[in-house]
């Protein structure tokens, strides 16, 4: 019975079909490189038996001596067992034999394969001279014309990967699993475990392998765009993607992984397991997905050994929709997040990594109208604190107290010296080096802040709210026009983004042009009006000096009715009061803000809608006592 592409030979759980040179799991296709193809087809016409390094090299190589077969050979073993998940330390299907060769171990059913009655471990065994019909002659044939086959396939796959240096960074987009069950409330799972493995993979090379942010990756939610679109969008060589179906008690989870630049899928798997483990099943599958990339895109490295954050299958659920529900960054999301978090720790008080997401449900408050910086930040620093005391090795613990030093504690040497152990920990982690961007700018390191940012955007590039802070810190560099084209990208993301287009109102304010920035505040008008359903504010009509100073008098009476309901930042109002020419008012804001210790305090050093304030002796005093770090709300503060 001779292998053909309606009677492939079975190996176990898969099937090789070696005229396609498809191998197949459970119907899934995984599309093996000629040379692992033919290697394969070797191995597996000698069932149970050593087949010699020689033999293959004259078999697969042709006896070529001018190849580097032996790294050739190590990297079609490598691809062979991540195709089959297998592991060289416990093999199920290809076994070393050291200083000798290989041997298919799995059970292969077909007749059209030799009787295991010779040993092919020596250099001059040969399989039997070619004779019409003879079962090696047709294992040599398969694999010759699985070669010619699957070269077509391949050819853009080997060119792109032979041009590109051997040093240029790789770059891997995780796309949010999507959700089959048919009920929404599933969706937290399929984005929870998309999150997961962005995280796992960040941390499996991170100097020669980049994975896209989450927030990025959320783009593409139930996208109609092919791989190679995305792959151009994001300059990204190679996508995962995947789909979860909860049916009752039972949870299947598929994944494949795709090379964009011509859509080849490499590897592939299905999971149907109890709902319980989808722990066992984030585990399993970012370990065969990290070994698959290690073993063909990242040579020397086996796999990504990553310890489990959680044993508890509740805590874990718990987390991923809390983390869900941060997504949506509203204050309802975060309260709702927070209840998620607390599960979570209640049903594993050890879960180090729910602690520290629970904090930033707490640091995120203030900004978005919440609790007040003295009621919010401490509860913060006493989860993360917790977070730590667990696992002091924990990059996102990190992170956020990297936060809470900078916007609370006002101490710029302490958050950098969280961000810097952060990113040591996990260099892939984007949402590090965004904040450390942050206190890099309030110090008033431009430079360092700008690459820091631009690290960020490198791992999240479709971020709004990164690619307008973007925008922000060019801003507190003076350097204008950059700062309005990264608003720009920001707003091209997400056009109604109102944090982006203040920063471009700002930018063209300090260049003198008041026209634009006229312009620009009426949009801020309208997008807000649309958004609260009421009328614009008449400002379109005034000419451009009489227009911004009506636009900062209607914008300070809606913070001043705001603030009746929600936290509103005393340092917005000052900025507006200088933009007025009102400065009394303006440190009578600064004052409150730093009372409340509020979060945007930060910027005084640096912010040059304040130019007009910086010779008065109040500023200085208060500068002074910010840069000094002295934390007590009640110490006096010298003006």
């Amino acid at each position: 019975m001779q292998s053909s592409p309606d009677n492939p030979v079975r190996l176990g759980e898969f099937q090789m079909d070696f005229a396609s040179g498809e191998l197949r799991q459970n119907g899934q296709v995984i599309r093996l490189k000629p040379q692992p193809c033919k290697v394969l087809s070797l191995l597996i016409a000698h069932p149970g038996q050593i087949v010699s390094r020689d033999h293959i090299q004259q078999e697969v190589w042709g006896g070529d001596t001018f190849v580097d077969f032996e790294r050739g050979l190590n990297s079609c073993i490598k691809q062979i067992r991540a195709a089959f998940g297998d592991a060289p330390d416990a093999p199920r299907y290809i076994e070393t034999i050291p200083r000798r060769g290989y041997r298919f171990i799995a059970r292969v059913e077909s007749s059209a394969l030799p009787s295991a009655s010779t040993d092919v471990d020596s250099s001059s065994a040969a399989v039997p001279p070619a004779t019409t019909g003879h079962p090696s002659t047709f294992f040599r044939k398969s694999a010759v014309f699985a070669f010619l086959t699957v070269v077509a396939i391949t050819a853009v796959t080997l060119s792109v990967r032979h041009s590109r240096p051997d040093r240029e960074k790789i770059k891997l987009v995780v796309l949010p699993f999507a959700n089959l069950s048919g009920q929404a409330n599933d969706d937290f799972f399929g984005e929870g475990l998309a999150e997961e493995m962005i995280t796992q993979l960040g941390e499996l090379a991170p100097q020669r392998l980049g994975v896209i942010a989450r927030t990025s990756a959320a783009q593409y939610r139930q996208t109609k765009k092919s791989a190679a679109e995305i792959g151009k969008e994001l300059r990204v060589h190679y996508l995962l993607e995947g789909s979860v179906r909860r049916d009752g008690n039972r949870l299947h989870v598929t994944a494949q992984l795709i090379q964009t630049s011509d859509q080849t899928q490499l590897w592939a798997t299905t999971y149907d397991r109890e709902t319980g483990d989808a722990l066992a099943i984030e585990k399993d599958l970012a370990h065969r997905v990290a070994r698959s990339l290690a073993l063909q895109l990242l040579p020397g490295r086996e796999s990504a050994a990553l310890a489990p954050v959680t044993r508890n299958p509740a805590a874990h659920e718990a987390y991923l929709k809390g983390r869900y529900a941060m997504t949506r960054m509203t204050l309802e999301g975060f309260r709702q997040a927070r209840v998620e978090f607390e599960h979570a720790i209640n049903s594993d008080p050890g879960y180090a990594l729910a602690y520290a997401a629970l904090a930033d449900t707490y640091s995120m408050e203030p900004w978005y109208g919440g609790l007040p910086p003295q009621q919010a930040f401490p509860k913060a620093k006493q989860y993360v604190s917790e977070a730590l005391q667990l696992d002091d090795s924990l990059a996102e613990a990190h992170t956020t107290l990297g936060f809470i030093r900078l916007y609370y504690d006002w101490d710029f040497a302490g958050s950098e010296a969280e961000f810097e152990r952060a990113i040591q920990l996990q260099p892939g982690l984007a949402l590090a080096h965004y904040w450390y961007a942050g206190t890099l700018s309030a110090a008033g390191q431009h430079e360092r802040a700008i690459a820091s940012i631009q690290r960020a955007q490198e791992l999240d590039p479709l971020s709004p709210l990164i690619n307008a802070d973007a925008g922000w810190y060019y801003f507190y560099a003076r350097q204008y026009d950059a700062s309005i084209r990264e608003c720009g990208r920001a707003l091209k993301a997400d056009p109604g983004f109102g944090f982006a287009l203040n920063c471009i109102l700002a930018s063209h304010r300090a260049q003198g042009k008041y026209d634009a920035a006229l312009a620009d505040a009426r949009e801020f008008f309208k997008l807000r009006a649309a958004q609260t359903n009421q009328k614009p504010e008449e400002i379109l009509t005034m000419d451009a000096q009489s227009g911004l100073r009506t636009a900062a008098e209607l914008w300070l009476a809606k913070l001043d009715r705001m603030s009746h309901q929600l936290y509103v930042s005393p340092y917005q109002s000052a900025v507006l009061h200088v933009w007025l020419g009102q400065k009394d008012q303006a440190f009578a804001d600064l004052k409150r803000a730093h009372d409340q210790r509020d979060t945007l305090l930060v910027l005084l050093g640096v912010d040059p809608r304040l130019d007009p304030l910086r010779s008065d002796p109040r500023f200085i005093a208060l500068a002074n006592v910010l840069h000094q770090n002295q934390l007590h709300q009640n110490q006096p503060s010298g003006f």
